[in-house]
C-alpha cells in the first residue's frame, strides 16, 4: 500500500490503495487454480486452455466484485483492464511452460523480473499494474519449488520433505531487508532486492534443480 501512496506511482490514499490489494493476492490464488489445471494430466489441447481460461474469468469476476465492493462501488471497470493483459500473459506463461515445473518456474520467474524492472524504473499506472501482475507470478512457484526439491527422493522423502518446509525462511529474511533498503535509498528501488531472488529462482527452474542430481531411490 506505501508503494501505491507514492506520488510518483499513483498517490492512492490507504483507504483507496488495499482495494487493490484484492488484485495481488487473488491474482496469486488465479495463478494456482491454472496451474493445477496446466500441471495436471489432463491432455494438452484447446480443451484444456478452453477451461484455464474460464476459470482465470470467473475469479476475476470473483475478485472484481469483492474491490467493487470495498471500494464502495466506485471502482470502474475501465480500472482494472490492465489486470485482465495479465491474466492473458499468465495464460501464455503456462502454455510455455508446456507443463514441466522446471521449465514453468523459470518462465514465471523470467516474467516477474521483467515486471520489476519495470516496477522499479517506471513510473505512474505501468509501475502500479507490474507490481500487482508479481503476484499472479508467484502463484505457482513454491508448489514448483516443492516438486522438484524432493524428485528422486524415493524413500527418503518424507524427510526430505520435511526439512525442506524447516529451512523456509525467506519471509523472515527478505522483507526486514527490503525495509532497510527502503529506508536507505527508498521504496521504489528497494525492489531491486527481489531481482536477486527471481534471479535465483530463473536459474534453479531452468538448471539447477538439475545440479548434483543423484539418481532415483528406490
Amino acid at each position: 500500500i506505501n508503494f501505491f501512496k507514492l506520488e510518483e506511482i499513483m498517490g492512492l490514499p490507504e483507504n483507496r490503495g488495499d482495494v487493490f490489494l484484492a488484485f495481488y493476492w487473488g491474482g496469486a490464488m488465479i495463478g494456482r487454480f491454472l496451474g493445477a489445471v496446466s500441471l495436471s494430466k489432463m491432455e494438452e489441447g484447446a480443451k484444456k486452455l478452453a477451461l484455464m481460461a474460464g476459470i482465470a474469468l470467473a475469479a476475476f469476476g470473483v475478485i472484481y466484485l469483492a474491490a467493487l465492493t470495498k471500494s464502495k462501488f466506485e471502482l470502474e471497470f475501465t480500472q482494472v483492464l490492465p489486470f485482465l493483459l495479465l491474466i492473458a500473459l499468465n495464460l501464455g506463461g503456462f502454455i510455455l511452460g508446456r507443463s514441466m515445473p522446471g521449465r514453468t518456474l523459470a518462465v514465471f520467474a523470467g516474467v516477474n523480473l521483467v515486471l520489476l524492472v519495470f516496477t522499479i524504473f517506471a513510473g505512474g499506472p505501468l509501475a502500479f499494474w507490474t507490481a500487482i501482475g508479481i503476484g499472479l507470478f508467484n502463484s505457482i512457484m513454491w508448489s514448483n519449488i516443492f516438486t522438484l526439491s524432493i524428485d528422486g527422493l524415493g524413500k527418503y522423502t518424507s524427510q526430505g520433505s520435511s526439512l525442506l518446509v524447516m529451512m523456509i525462511l525467506g519471509g523472515a529474511v527478505i522483507p526486514p531487508l527490503q525495509g532497510l533498503l527502503a529506508d536507505t535509498i527508498g521504496l521504489q528501488p528497494s525492489f531491486s532486492l527481489a531481482l536477486l531472488c527471481y534471479g535465483y529462482l530463473f536459474y534453479y527452474g531452468a538448471l539447477g534443480y538439475k545440479r548434483g542430481k543423484p539418481a532415483p531411490v528406490g
